[in-house]
């Protein structure tokens, strides 16, 4: 670690669920402090979830209009709340999807278009699936997935009992047909184009603004934040993060329910290093991809459970929203 500091910073980059999100879904209540003290030094400040533009912009709220986006593990980036880059899945490869889908009973399949989102009205889903999906899909529609022939930009995966385990080894195959798979969550998988990542969506916002590796630093906590590491100096990972995050990414923060990673920002944004420690150095053993998600089992501590959050309301599937198709948000 640099005992000075960071170094020149040009932009920061940051995941959203596990990382800077709390482990119920809620944001820092100081959080414009933090992109103010980041426009302030000049730095980018950006999100780069697995989740498409409306899951994203929803929890951000007014920072959002702040921030730059890359959305959907890498395929779009937004900026200024206008759509500069997109990359799609050819239709070929996403119906192989579909139709592998269609085989498990309980799993959704929700394709991400330039007009929304939508989920397969071949596979239908209770009310606790529901609750899951509205958690990163505000607003979608139900059609069938066959009759559909616009771009797709990211097939999503979702299924209530470790999809690690129980679905991802039927659609690995379909790595050799060109498509990258991705556990994203405990319940949730991501399938985008091979060669698309959270990190190849780093590098084309890197080109946009013309910032360096050098430059950057990333948080993330999930397999799918893997490849952020590859393109920035700094790495940092909370304590809740999978066990392969913490072999590749440099740093290790506390855990994200302790704010570390909106504190570490505002670190970066002022010129100091994070309370960090190497990774390197704080090897742990490898956990259960189900504790991973659910969060660190440290924090439940002498027989305590972790208290039950408020209950959310949220508008259930309707209209896409009608600005996505001018290119905006």
């Amino acid at each position: 670690m640099d005992g000075n500091g960071p170094g020149r910073l040009s932009l920061i980059v940051t995941d959203l669920d596990g990382c800077l999100l709390d482990s119920r879904g809620r944001m820092p209540g100081d959080f414009m402090h933090v992109v103010d003290a980041c426009e302030k030094a000049g730095i980018i400040l950006c999100a780069c979830s697995g989740r498409a533009v409306e899951g994203v912009t929803t929890p951000l709220g007014e920072a959002a209009s702040h921030m730059a986006l890359i959305t959907d593990n890498g395929a779009r980036i937004w900026m200024g709340g206008e759509l500069r880059f997109v990359r799609t899945i050819p239709r070929d490869l996403w119906m192989r999807v579909v139709t592998e889908g269609r085989r498990h009973p309980g799993l959704v399949v929700i394709l991400t278009t330039r007009w929304g989102a939508f989920t397969d009205a071949a596979m239908p889903y209770d009310a606790e699936t529901e609750r899951e999906l509205v958690k990163f899909y505000p607003s979608w529609k139900v059609l069938d997935a066959a009759s559909f022939d616009g771009d797709v930009i990211k097939v999503s995966l979702m299924y209530m009992d470790d999809i690690e385990k129980n679905i991802l080894p039927y659609f690995m195959p379909l790595e050799d047909r060109g498509l990258d798979v991705k556990c994203t969550a405990y319940t949730w998988m991501d399938i985008g184009q091979k060669g698309i990542s959270k990190g190849t969506g780093i590098a084309d916002l890197q080109r946009l603004t013309g910032v360096g590796k050098a430059e950057t630093a990333v948080f993330g906590d999930y397999l799918n934040d893997i490849p952020m590491a590859a393109v920035a100096r700094w790495s940092f990972a909370p304590a809740n993060s999978h066990p392969e995050v913490k072999k590749v990414f440099t740093h290790l923060i506390a855990d994200h329910d302790t704010w570390s990673v909106s504190r570490a920002i505002l670190a970066l944004a002022e010129g100091r290093m994070p309370e960090a420690s190497p990774a390197a150095a704080l090897r742990r053993p490898a956990i259960h991809t189900a504790d991973a998600f659910r969060g660190d089992p440290d924090r439940i501590r002498d027989g305590e459970e972790e208290e039950e959050g408020p209950e959310r309301t949220y508008r259930d599937g309707g209209a896409v929203n009608e600005c996505w198709h001018s290119g905006e948000w």
